[in-house]
């Protein structure tokens, strides 16, 4: 097999690790942005004035954050918990049919 098919082989693999990584990464971006644009809209003297609105939007933005880096981690975690056991069975079965540790 060529050095490409073998990426290509690697990389389908890891398909959906790499969308639950893409997913908590615009999930928070989007809460950051989401929050200064909130922030950036409402009415500049009322946000002056008090310092618990901000305080308010941040706390709310760590807390969502938080909760999206882990469900990430799960969903991660559980994903390669699947290739390395689908990769483990394969392992028993090359195993079975003679094949070595090479």
């Amino acid at each position: 097999m060529s050095a490409v098919g073998t990426a290509t082989g690697q990389l389908r693999e890891h398909v959906a690790t790499i969308v639950v990584a893409a997913l908590s990464t615009l999930f928070a971006v989007t809460l950051i942005l989401g929050t200064g644009i909130l922030t950036a809209a409402l009415d500049p003297a009322l946000i002056a004035e008090s310092g618990t609105f901000r305080l308010v939007m941040l706390m709310v933005s760590v807390i969502f954050i938080i909760i999206a880096l882990y469900v990430g981690a799960i969903v991660t975690a559980n994903t390669f918990a699947t290739v390395i056991a689908g990769r483990t069975r394969i392992i028993a079965l090359l195993r079975l049919v003679g094949a070595t540790a090479r």
